[in-house]
């Protein structure tokens, strides 16, 4: 396809995906910022960043993983992953698709091997590089396994593989230091918090004269049944369930004092023997909570870490600011 038809199509494409930020504005146009050709570790497969403008308000980057299939592959994707195509094409060996690759085996274990080599791959802008904080980057015999993928709501395409590791793909680019890769090795390299996911490796993207871009990084992958909102709101609906069913708890006292006095107290016992679990998972994460705060704010010689004194002109203008969010939230729900 010629350059100006593959942005069209990302046009259409970029904004039907999970990952995408854009909300409700209309897109004016798409252009591919640089393409890094793969070919080095898998043939016919690009990394593309492409800036998507926008009628109003400012333009945002994405990253969008490419590929080209034939034959065989291409029958595959069709009947697999068809919201991934974006066109058909003809080649030398006939009959193909473009498609978001993103979810590829062969795809993520590129880039991966691209880690473990660490290599520096050309666009026509700029440079990927690719790093690792050991090498090999994941441990033999990890990578094989089912693999699953999924895109985020947050901007970014996760590929886990068995239950090991994951590589996660950031979908909504900005420039400089992605805040996951930045913290987790701050947090891994220079403090003894250990409750996280470890940093395995990462690409970024740099043109020019700019600082680095991260494009995606891969880590320790720690199974989890959910978060701890959902986890609450289930035990106040079983909670429901069960005073509807007997109606045997005792009328609740209504407690008066401060949030931290109150968070001090022992529920009555009633209460307590329904949320025991909850209530211990509470305290852990709590404590877990702290500890990672205190990590952070434990080098005070690191510029981008260091505690700030939290003073008076701050404190006034976080109040102004979050009193003038109150405002349009309520304006805008009458």
């Amino acid at each position: 396809p010629l350059l100006s038809d593959v942005e069209a199509l990302l046009a259409r494409y970029i904004p039907g995906r999970a990952w995408y930020h854009g909300g409700d504005r209309k897109v004016r146009h798409a252009r591919l910022v640089d393409v890094i050709p793969l070919r080095r570790v898998l043939p016919d497969a690009y990394l593309a960043l492409v800036e998507i403008d926008y009628l109003d308000g400012d333009p945002q980057r994405y990253l969008m993983s490419l590929a080209f299939a034939f034959g065989e592959q291409a029958a595959q994707i069709w009947d697999q992953r068809p919201d991934t195509i974006l066109c058909r094409v003809e080649g030398d060996a006939g009959g193909g698709v473009v498609f978001d690759a993103a979810s590829s085996r062969e795809y993520a274990d590129a880039l991966i091997n691209l880690m473990d080599d660490r290599k520096k791959l050309p666009g026509a802008a700029g440079v990927m590089k690719a790093a690792t904080t050991r090498r090999p980057a994941i441990p033999e015999g990890l990578e094989q396994g089912e693999m699953r993928s999924t895109d985020n709501r947050e901007g970014h395409t996760s590929i886990v593989f068995g239950d090991q590791f994951v590589l996660k793909l950031f979908r909504r680019i900005e420039p400089g230091v992605n805040p996951d890769l930045e913290i987790r090795r701050f947090l891994s390299n220079r403090t003894s918090f250990e409750n996280l996911p470890v940093v395995l490796g990462w690409l970024e993207y740099q043109a020019g004269g700019e600082g680095a871009t991260t494009l995606g990084i891969v880590q320790s992958y720690l199974p989890h049944e959910g978060e701890a909102w959902d986890r609450a709101t289930g035990s106040l609906g079983r909670l429901f369930e069960t005073v509807r069913a007997d109606g045997q708890l005792p009328e609740p006292e209504v407690p008066t004092g401060t949030l931290t006095s109150l968070a001090r107290r022992v529920p009555p016992p009633g209460l307590a023997e329904l949320f025991e679990e909850d209530l211990h998972s509470a305290e852990i994460l709590g404590t877990r909570t702290a500890e990672l705060h205190l990590a952070l704010a434990s080098d005070s010689d690191d510029l981008d870490f260091r505690p700030e004194p939290f003073t008076t002109l701050a404190q006034r203008s976080l109040y102004q600011s979050l009193r003038g969010e109150i405002r349009q939230a309520l304006s805008a729900a009458v």
